[in-house]
Order: C-alpha cells, then sequence, then structure tokens
C-alpha cells in the first residue's frame, strides 16, 4: 500500500508557496496628455473674470441663463471625459486585481482549514499535558496535610500548558505551591479566626493579604456594632446576654460559625 509522509508532503508544498511569491508581472505606467490643457484654462480663467464684471438685469437674464446652460455644458463634457478615460485606464488594473482575489480566496480557504487542524492539535496537546500535570499534582498532593483546602485548579494555569514550560518546570512549581501552601495554612490555623483566613487565604493564595483583608472586615464589623451600640444605648435600649451551648460535629461546625458571624453573633469555640 502506498502513502505519502506528511513532511515530505509539507516541505513541498512550502516550496510551491515560495514560488507563489515569484510573480511575473509585467505592466507599463500609462501616458495620459492633456495637449490643450493650457488653452482651456486661459479661456476658463478668462471667461471667470469676464462674468464677475457682469450684472445681471431683466434686460439680459435670458442671455445670461444661456450662457450658464453653455458653461455647465462644457464642464460635464470634460468631466465625462475624465470618467469615460479614468475607466479605461483602470480596465487592466481591475481585471489584475480580480485575479489576485481569485488566488487568495482559494489559498485562504485552505489556509483556514489547516489553522483549524493546527490549533485542533494544539488544544488536545495542552489537553494532554494537563492530564499529565493532574498526575503530578495527585502523586504529590498526598505528602501535604495542610494542602487539603486547595484543588488542582488553584495551581495550575493556561502558561503551565504552553509548548515553552517543560513538564520539569511545572513540577518544581508544584512542589514550591504545595510548600509554600503547606507552610503558611499551618500557620494560620494557629492564629485567631483561622477558618476566616483559611477561606480568604483559599482566594487570594497570600498569606499577608488574607490577614489584612480579614483585619479590615473585623475592624469594619467592630465600627458598626459600635454604631448600634450608642444608637441603641441612646433609645434606652438594653442588649439582654444570653448564653448558648452548642455542640455539633466537624461537618457542620463551619456552617454554625458562618450563620453566627453573618448575624454578628459573639461566640467562641472550645
Amino acid at each position: 500500500m502506498s502513502y505519502i509522509r506528511v513532511d515530505v508532503f509539507i516541505k513541498k508544498e512550502v516550496k510551491k508557496m515560495n514560488e507563489l511569491q515569484r510573480q511575473d508581472i509585467s505592466y507599463t505606467v500609462p501616458s495620459l496628455v492633456f495637449n490643450n490643457y493650457q488653452d482651456i484654462l486661459d479661456q476658463a480663467t478668462e471667461l471667470s473674470q469676464w462674468l464677475e464684471t457682469i450684472d445681471i438685469t431683466e434686460d439680459n437674464i435670458s442671455e445670461g441663463k444661456k450662457l450658464l446652460t453653455k458653461i455647465n455644458k462644457s464642464v460635464k463634457a470634460m468631466n465625462d471625459e475624465r470618467i469615460r478615460i479614468k475607466k479605461e485606464l483602470l480596465a487592466p488594473y481591475e481585471i489584475f486585481a480580480g485575479q489576485i482575489k481569485e488566488i487568495e480566496s482559494i489559498v485562504k480557504t485552505a489556509d483556514e482549514r489547516l489553522r483549524m487542524q493546527v490549533r485542533e492539535l494544539e488544544e488536545q496537546q495542552r489537553e494532554e499535558k494537563k492530564k499529565a500535570i493532574k498526575e503530578l499534582w495527585d502523586l504529590r498532593v498526598k505528602n501535604y496535610k495542610a494542602v487539603e483546602f486547595f484543588e488542582f485548579e488553584d495551581f495550575i494555569t493556561e502558561q503551565h500548558l504552553n509548548k515553552t514550560v517543560t513538564l520539569k518546570k511545572v513540577e518544581q512549581e508544584m512542589i514550591e505551591f504545595l510548600e509554600k501552601i503547606e507552610r503558611e495554612v499551618d500557620t494560620l490555623n494557629n492564629m485567631t479566626d483561622s477558618t476566616d483566613l483559611i477561606i480568604e487565604y483559599k482566594t487570594c493564595k497570600d498569606m499577608a493579604i488574607a490577614i489584612q483583608n480579614v483585619e479590615k472586615r473585623k475592624e469594619a464589623k467592630e465600627s458598626v456594632k459600635a454604631g448600634q451600640e450608642a444608637i441603641n444605648k441612646e433609645e434606652g435600649v438594653e442588649n439582654d446576654v444570653l448564653f448558648l451551648e452548642i455542640r455539633t460535629n466537624k461537618l457542620n461546625q463551619k456552617k454554625v460559625m458562618k450563620f453566627l458571624e453573618d448575624n454578628d453573633i459573639e461566640f467562641k469555640v472550645n
């Protein structure tokens, strides 16, 4: 069974494209001479100057209209001739332009088809590389307990899927990412408001920013609370303090804490 090697075929086609670039086009610059241009220009100038001296009256209005008609007719005749000559001069160019567009259309259709195949293949390669990176993630993440808050999507970027970035480089960045997360999550876990801090950290992946954002929210809550207490005090409203003990499992702990925080209810976790 006979077959054509794709790489050999492409090389042949590239050679043909090089041939397309060597265009064999011959043309001559058209020559156009307005032989009595100066005579007509002088006549037009003289006529214009003469017309500026004429005053139209009831006695000569009829003759004035006839003169205007003749002038407009002469100017129209010159413009008609200009348009006719322009069409004749451009006729060869229009044929040439049509030929170029025909060639362009044929090549562009094939070009679009080839580009689509290139995009599909590159996307397939990116997906295969993403799967390989995911396998590395699944293998590495087992060694980091604190990273359970994070998913593969928290690490992977479009840049990682580029051909220019090797799997070795991606794996090195992955190790650095996991170690950083492990280290910083451990630190946050030992701080007050650890739940809020870790939730914020999962979004920004920057411990300093996470701490700063949580502190800002706390300050805003305290400011609002102080304002509410001041209003209640002025209105003579007394706040009754009620102590509740809530027992729940770890699965529901975050939900309960979130409810208490959203409703600005003070609580303490033992």
